[in-house]
């Protein structure tokens, strides 16, 4: 099967099979009503998107690898003739998490002027570990009820030690995911505007109007899509007519203090090395891809962007959730037919924390920082942009597909972990073209 990127997907719209997505810890915030409630998020996404009302739609919880899961599930659908044209994403808005009310007494009434006990969604379900098995030693806890449940970020620096991963490794990986990032966002700004220049040109030249350049951009279009959001004001208001703004690009890079990075405590517990410099920060955002059989791209003249070659879950203890995203890495390239992992051109990894992905790149035989330099997000990841729980794993298939259609490569793994002990892998792969021009894989 193959996926195709966004621009293509007015030509699949009358003819979706499905819609995949996950959701993880928080409501759906679509800008055409702020009251949504957060009940089957995919459908929501499906009808605003403008897909048929006919179009089935679920619902993915696999923690932080639920978008990666949803692709996965896309795929297994095609590959199964299930399903031709799938649209599998995820989405999430850590910022609106809702709050809790414990009180098991709230629905049958409190004493006048309790409210019972509150609890922060966001915690409870997403960044601490539901199972007594993760234990509690040495890093903060989240108090959930009447429990003590062990932080993710605990759980993180525990595996650093295991691994052998420093502070100062982990924030020169921080720091490196910010610079290319940065320059990520800075090349596709002049992509952009080189092509909308190409574009202009070729109507002067010959009235077509139609995009005629081989340019990458122009074949695969934008990684970013801008999407508009209500406006802060409109968002605390109860106008009915809300105003809004574009978003065009990720901003948590832009939000970089290099040097107050290097210096910050850790954020875990005493002794720790994970920091709020060098794990994720929250944030919101959404991710999505057009998967499709081989007929239905050439019936519809798609433009390919890569085949998804094989996926697989790994599940390991609870507490060992950050050599997890390894596992699942050598199951799929075993599913691939791949050897080795050093046939691997590029690695996408979600960066939880910059402490996992060192771990991971030292599983896989990716040693040094050279190794990493050259094969391992090379478009930065979620140190710099984010960690947006249920979009997260989407959000790293799209920036493999790329990455590795930008650079010409051939085969590309990413891999994410999950709270719990999982972690889900995607392997793809494209054809390298000999000329080094765009064009359909």
């Amino acid at each position: 099967m193959f996926f195709t990127p966004l621009s293509s997907l007015p030509c699949f719209a009358s003819s979706c099979d499905d819609l995949e997505t996950s959701h993880f810890c928080s409501p759906p915030s679509f800008p055409h009503d702020r009251n949504l409630a957060s009940k089957a998020p995919a459908t929501q996404a499906a009808a605003f998107a403008g897909l048929p009302p006919s179009t089935p739609a679920f619902t993915v919880n696999k923690v932080c690898a639920s978008g990666m899961k949803a692709v996965s599930l896309a795929a297994a659908a095609i590959a199964t003739g299930s399903a031709e044209v799938v649209v599998a994403g995820g989405m999430e808005s850590m910022s609106n998490a809702p709050f809790y009310l414990r009180s098991r007494g709230v629905r049958k009434g409190v004493k006048l002027g309790s409210l019972g006990e509150i609890e922060d969604g966001m915690m409870v379900d997403g960044l601490t570990c539901a199972l007594s098995a993760c234990g509690s030693e040495g890093g903060s806890e989240g108090k959930v009820g009447n429990a003590s449940r062990r932080s993710m970020g605990s759980i993180a620096d525990a595996a650093a030690r295991e691994a052998g991963v420093s502070r100062e490794e982990q924030d020169w990986y921080a720091l490196l995911s910010h610079a290319r990032a940065k320059k990520a966002v800075e090349e596709a700004a002049v992509a952009a505007a080189a092509h909308e220049e190409e574009e202009e040109e070729e109507k002067e030249r010959d009235g077509r109007g139609e995009p005629r350049s081989t340019s990458y951009y122009a074949w695969h279009g934008p990684e970013v899509v801008p999407v508009r959001v209500p406006s802060p004001a409109s968002a605390s208001s109860s106008s009915s007519s809300p105003s809004f703004s574009l978003v065009s690009a990720d901003d948590a890079p832009a939000r970089l203090d290099e040097a107050r990075l290097l210096k910050l405590p850790p954020a875990f517990g005493a002794g720790g090395t994970a920091t709020a410099g060098n794990a994720s920060p929250i944030s919101d955002g959404a991710a999505a891809l057009v998967l499709c059989s081989s007929s239905a791209a050439a019936m519809r003249g798609a433009r390919v962007l890569a085949h998804v070659a094989a996926c697989a879950d790994a599940q390991l203890a609870p507490e060992r959730f950050p050599f997890a995203p390894a596992e699942a890495a050598r199951l799929a390239l075993a599913r691939a037919g791949v050897a080795s992992a050093a046939e691997v051109d590029l690695w996408e990894v979600n960066e939880a924390f910059a402490s996992v992905v060192l771990a991971t790149a030292r599983a896989l035989g990716l040693g040094s920082r050279a190794e990493v330099e050259a094969k391992v997000n090379v478009a930065g990841g979620a140190v710099a942009l984010g960690h947006p729980l249920g979009a997260s794993g989407a959000a790293a298939v799209v920036r493999l597909a790329h990455a590795m259609a930008a650079r010409n490569v051939a085969l590309g793994v990413a891999t994410i972990c999950n709270g719990g002990g999982g972690a889900t892998a995607v392997v793809l792969r494209r054809s390298v073209r000999e000329d080094g021009e765009p064009g359909d894989d």
